[in-house]
């Protein structure tokens, strides 16, 4: 009996060490074979499945797309927007040679008006004359006009002109040019005016004054005979879709603090749809000047419509406006007269 209880604990003692040296082969890092895989994943392949599948889980519960990476966040920050255009180049201040005249801090191209060389407002002309207009304008941008810079015609009676007129010289910023146009006075007689502004070497259009956007002009009075202007008025009027046209003034006379603003307003009646060009007229500016609006042309149907000016004047001034319609036949308005005392 000893001797069996004796070769039995022998037996269970192989067992153990078998079953402890079993336990202890994992802790053992044998090399793999190339054609076996581990069949438990290690710690940190568990921790991202688990990541992963909550965050899937989350997702079906709230309907929430998920969060991008950090990395696309300060990419799409840090792309710059797309453009339509290259950004516009910036040319030099003008050197100080030119520093003694006042140039326009708006952009390159800029033009100021000085004085009419030849044809004042309102010369007379009879039907077919030639005549040579002649402007004298300023260069107050910050670019040398070549000759490649011309006048270009915008608007009014075109009075046998070209469309462009080279300027006849570089001119630099600061310095002025005269620049003639050879016209021809229309065959009817009435009042015409012809409205222009200029165009650099690339073709862009600039106007003239402090906004860049005025044009200078040329207005002449075309004279016949009594009968010649009677038959032009009584063909013209029966097709007119012009009933009637009246102009005021907020207050016609005004003393107080300046720089003052007159406000005039025109009431244009149509007795059909038509398409209207008008402009604003004045003169006698005793004492100041004032750059008018250039001409506008509206589609308009038939009523009642309003037409509405501002003038703003820095000091005393006293003269007069008027609306001209150009189309759809020549109209004036009535002359409204205004004058401005600063106190």
């Amino acid at each position: 009996m000893i001797r069996r209880i004796i070769r039995l604990t022998r037996r269970l003692g192989w067992l153990m060490s078998w079953v402890v040296l079993i336990g202890l082969l994992p802790a053992c890092q044998f090399p793999a074979s190339a054609g076996t895989r581990p069949t438990t994943p290690a710690p940190q392949a568990l921790f991202t499945a688990a990541a992963q599948t909550a965050e899937a889980l989350r997702l079906e519960r709230f309907g929430q797309t998920p969060t991008p990476a950090p990395a696309l966040l300060v990419a799409s920050i840090a792309a710059p927007s797309p453009t339509m255009e290259e950004p516009p180049t910036i040319t030099p201040a003008p050197t100080a040679t030119a520093a003694a005249s006042p140039v326009a801090s708006s952009g390159a191209d800029a033009a100021a008006f000085v004085e009419d060389i030849t044809v004042p407002d309102g010369t007379v002309f009879a039907p077919g004359e030639t005549f040579e207009k002649v402007w004298r304008i300023s260069n107050t941008g910050q670019s040398t006009w070549t000759t490649n810079y011309a006048l270009i015609y915008i608007d009014g009676e075109m009075m046998g002109a070209p469309t462009t007129v080279p300027i006849p010289k570089e001119v630099k910023p600061g310095e002025q040019v005269d620049v003639a146009v050879a016209m021809i006075a229309p065959q009817t007689p009435g009042n015409y005016i012809s409205y222009w502004k200029m165009t650099n070497a690339e073709g862009k259009i600039f106007g003239f004054g402090a906004s860049g956007n005025e044009a200078i002009w040329v207005k002449i009075t075309v004279q016949g005979s009594s009968a010649q202007a009677t038959a032009a008025t009584a063909t013209a009027t029966p097709s007119s879709a012009i009933t009637s046209v009246t102009l005021s003034v907020d207050q016609p006379s005004f003393t107080g603090d300046c720089p003052h603003t007159f406000i005039f307003t025109a009431q244009l009646t149509l007795n059909k749809a038509a398409s209207v060009t008008y402009l604003l007229e004045a003169g006698d500016l005793t004492g100041g000047e004032v750059i008018l609006p250039s001409p506008i042309t509206r589609n308009l149907l038939p009523g009642v419509h309003p037409i509405v000016y501002e003038l703003t004047f820095p000091g005393n001034v006293s003269g007069w406006v008027r609306l001209r319609f150009t189309k759809p036949v020549e109209l004036l308005s009535n002359q409204v007269d205004f004058s401005l005392t600063c106190g």
